[in-house]
């Protein structure tokens, strides 16, 4: 079969887009998704392959939010519902758990880890009371460098371009290596009349504004650059945005004593997910043992005890390398988990190990595809 799919990369992985991936119930990475459309399933295993070694879901955020371009959002109805099923039809695990088992050979069919990325804040406020009335456990994959912050760059750019404000006739941003100009003209201003009318912009889509291409650009231009010289375009475009609302407060990081908190209890696991989320395939060796091993010493000494899962930033096979791998090994890991779609099958590797993102499903629509990956 053909694909006539669009590369996209977002915050957390990278999509391929197409309507028959969107119908099985994930957006599927480029490099598997022509596999995927020939007849096998997401992670290159047969139908009569995929049913002995479980599942591991991806979920960013449970919140209800006025623009979602990414599909990070759970609202906390269809997260319950999510819960619900997945306390009836499935052994939940967290991450760690799940890794050992399937490495023991002792995972089955029915065995699904639920797992969060990044460390926002409602995984304490909103998803946690949840998790805890479903009795499901979890793990929550933190970026340490982002704990106590205003908010994740990604979200601090969807705030200043898609969100109501004003832009300058003439926007011009400028770094060490990049510099980027645009005449707006009548997409200066951006109003809550646009707000409601696009909210259900996704980012693989055709961009229908000048702001949501600008947005689209710096998105692609942010991803793979340094903490520091990402700021720098932040804070031009802070400086030049006015009339513009605060970000809400829902979309922050949590703060070091509420990851303590989401800690506490033994039903949530934090993971460590590097120091500021940086794009680990574009890092040199050395700073990327900054950021691996210097997230696990950060969540160390905040939790008291050991951290030993590890997701990696944005996740899809282009995100990190070998390299990556070893050095997630040595720095004392005992898992890693990527963002590349699929169920967990004998050829899956405990270092980067398939999830699949959830998106804001009712309950119904979330059994259907449960039912779909675990071949029910």
């Amino acid at each position: 079969m053909e694909s006539h799919a669009r590369s996209v990369r977002g915050p957390s992985l990278e999509f391929d887009v197409d309507e028959s991936a969107r119908k099985q119930g994930c957006l599927v990475p480029r490099q598997v998704f022509v596999r995927a459309t020939q007849g096998e399933v997401l992670d290159g295993m047969t139908a009569g392959e995929r049913t002995s070694r479980g599942l591991i879901l991806m979920y960013h955020r449970v919140a209800e939010v006025s623009s979602d371009p990414w599909g990070l959002c759970v609202t906390p109805r269809h997260f319950a519902e999510h819960l619900a099923v997945l306390r009836v039809r499935t052994s939940p695990l967290k991450a760690l758990d799940f890794a050992v088992q399937w490495d023991a050979g002792a995972t089955t069919a029915t065995s699904v880890a639920v797992t969060f990325d990044d460390g926002y804040a409602d995984n304490l406020y909103d998803a946690k009371p949840l998790l805890e009335q479903y009795e499901v456990p979890a793990t929550c994959f933190v970026s340490t460098g982002y704990l106590g912050q205003r908010s994740y760059w990604w979200d601090e750019l969807e705030q200043r371009l898609l969100h109501p404000g004003r832009l300058p006739h003439a926007l011009r941003l400028e770094t060490a290596s990049y510099r980027g100009q645009w005449d707006l003209n009548g997409a200066a201003w951006y109003g809550e009349e646009e707000l409601r009318r696009l909210r259900g912009w996704k980012a693989w889509e055709e961009a229908p504004t000048l702001r949501h291409q600008i947005y689209a650009n710096l998105h692609a231009v942010c991803r793979p650059m340094a903490e520091p010289e990402r700021r720098s375009i932040l804070d031009q475009l802070l400086a030049a945005v006015s009339e513009a609302a605060k970000i809400p407060s829902t979309w922050r990081p949590l703060t070091k004593d509420e990851t303590v908190t989401l800690g506490a209890g033994g039903l949530v696991e934090i993971g460590a997910h590097t120091v500021t989320h940086p794009l680990l395939s574009a890092c040199p060796s050395d700073v990327a043992q900054r950021e691996i091993a210097g997230s696990r010493r950060a969540l160390e000494q905040i939790l008291g005890r050991p951290v030993t899962s590890f997701a990696f930033p944005y996740g899809g096979p282009a995100d990190y390398t070998p390299d990556t791998m070893r050095i997630v090994r040595e720095a004392g890991f005992s898992c890693a988990y990527s963002t590349t779609p699929g169920v967990v099958g004998p050829g899956a590797e405990r270092f980067r190990l398939p999830r699949v993102h959830v998106e804001d499903w009712t309950g119904e629509e979330f059994a259907e595809r449960l039912a779909w990956w675990l071949n029910d």
